[in-house]
């Protein structure tokens, strides 16, 4: 079988793909190769954020803009500029050894910030290749890192500057073909409420 796991790990019909191979194609028993793949995220800065969306020009307020377009931007795992600003938390879980059924789901995950400046949540892929965790493919956002996966990065309405310990509850769901993921509030007596991002 071809490589069928996308940036956002579910974009290229893999838990279909799964399924349907499953009932018609392998042997009570056949490894599945990765055996469980995962849906990473943590807080970030990306120094580019500020370029990517729209703001004053010309003194002509265009940010209202940036809800017309996509909720999130892919950027490639080693880009210049990007620095996590919490450690990561598993999002979501898809065990294909099973060989499913993997419906439609909905989640939350809380996000601890370290301190800095946040500009957004950044989802990347983690992979389990034999389900025992001997073998693992992550491409977590660091400097030096090679991938041809890019990670997806979902901006917050305005960025914030976080003090360590404060913390971010995130919502996500899926459909089976792609997973959103967006921003419910921030935990912080000095910190207003954070927009949805998506």
């Amino acid at each position: 079988m071809q490589e069928i796991i996308s940036n956002d790990l579910l974009g290229e019909a893999v838990l279909p793909a799964i399924e349907d191979a499953t009932k018609r194609l392998l042997k009570p028993g056949a490894r599945m190769i990765p055996a469980v793949v995962a849906a990473q995220v943590a807080l970030i800065e990306d120094e580019e954020t500020g370029r990517r969306r729209m703001a004053t020009t010309s003194g002509f307020d265009l940010s209202d803009f940036n809800h017309l377009g996509a909720p999130f931007y892919r950027t490639a795992p080693d880009q210049k500029g990007l620095s996590l600003r919490s450690e990561p938390v598993e999002l979501m879980r898809f065990d294909l050894q099973s060989g499913g059924p993997f419906p439609s789901s909905r989640t939350t995950a809380t996000l601890t910030a370290n301190g800095g400046r946040v500009t957004g949540i950044v989802q990347w892929l983690k992979m389990d290749m034999d389900d025992k965790g001997d073998l693992i493919y992550e491409n977590r956002p660091c400097t030096g890192i090679k991938s041809c996966w890019a990670v997806r990065v979902f901006p917050l309405d305005q960025p914030r500057d976080l003090a360590p310990g404060t913390t971010v509850r995130i919502g996500a769901q899926h459909d089976r073909n792609t997973i959103m993921i967006w921003c419910d509030g921030v935990d912080a007596a000095a910190t207003a409420t954070a927009t949805a991002v998506a």
